[in-house]
Formats: C-alpha cells, structure tokens, sequence
C-alpha cells in the first residue's frame, strides 16, 4: 500500500489535491517502513528502536522530500500527516480495550489486537478474506465522530495523539 503514496506524491498528485481542497491529509502506516522503496529505519543510528515520535520524524521527513521540500514549506499549513505506528489499527484500540492501558499504547500487532477483541464483543472483525472490510472500520471508529471523544482518548495511543495534536495545533479544531 506504501507504493501507492509514494507513487502518487512522485507523479504530483499532491500539488493538484491542494488545487481544489483546503487541506491534504497524507496518510501512511510504519510497519513496512524498512522495506525497500519506502527505506526509513525503526533504529536509530545507536540502534535502540526509535520512539513512535521518532519514527513519525522520519517517515515525515520521508514524504516532504518524496513531494519536494520547497512545495511543502510552502503549503505546510495545509498539509497533514497522518503517520500511523504500527497501522491504523493502532488508533482504534483506545474504542475497543477501555480498561486496558497496556492494549490501548500497543504499537504492534494492532490488526489482530482489534480483530481478537471484536470477535469477543461478537461484533464484525476489521480483515475478512480476502481483506479488510471497510464497514467493519467505519462500525469500530464511529465514537471518534464524536470531538470530545477523540480528544480523550487519543493520549491512550502514542502515534494517535501525535496526529490529534499536530492536526488541532494545524488546523485550529
């Protein structure tokens, strides 16, 4: 899936995006961060892991340099990363593991974390054969429509309250 952004922000997509839009959310998850085309480390030089903020540093860094850095200093007001360590998953698990703080921080293996805890709630898993289903995504999020909701809960996961705040300091929600 990393292939398609970085393809997408070669061929410019991004410059037109912001034509027609107030704002460009860039969007990409970390856990194939180390493969090939997409080559951003999870170790630092020293080799300790790097933090989520760390990480999130260097993937950004990554993608301003993959959409020319003079194009995004000059629209940075108006571009957003949505940089998810480990996956997008990650961010749902502060809805699904409310008295679980260890599960809510968890930065890996968050599909099959959000997976096992729906099927224990009898609800619809995000992956289905063949692939994840979108309905199931929209159902596990919904609360986070709520404002007040994503604000609380958005400290319980390290990556999605880097996004929250940079998203409320960017944008002025």
């Amino acid at each position: 899936m990393y292939k398609r952004q970085f393809r997408s922000l070669a061929a410019g997509d991004h410059r037109e995006a912001l034509q027609f839009n107030d704002y460009l959310v860039v969007h990409i998850d970390t856990d194939v961060a180390e493969e090939a085309g997409y080559d951003v480390s999870r170790r630092a030089k020293d080799g300790r892991t790097l933090s989520p903020e760390e990480l999130i540093e260097q993937v950004q860094s990554k993608l301003v340099a993959a959409m020319d850095r003079e194009f995004y200093e000059g629209n940075a007001a108006r571009i957003v990363f949505a940089i998810a360590v480990d996956s997008i998953e990650c961010w749902l698990l502060p809805l699904l593991y409310d008295s679980e703080p260890k599960k809510k921080a968890k930065t890996t293996g968050c599909l099959e974390a959000a997976d096992l805890k729906l099927r224990r709630l009898g609800r619809p898993t995000l992956s289905k054969a063949g692939g994840k289903d979108p309905a199931s995504y929209e159902s596990a999020s919904r609360e986070y429509e709520k404002r007040r909701t994503l604000k609380k809960r958005c400290g319980e996961n390290p990556s999605l309250d880097v996004f929250v705040k940079r998203l409320e300091a960017q944008c002025k929600v």
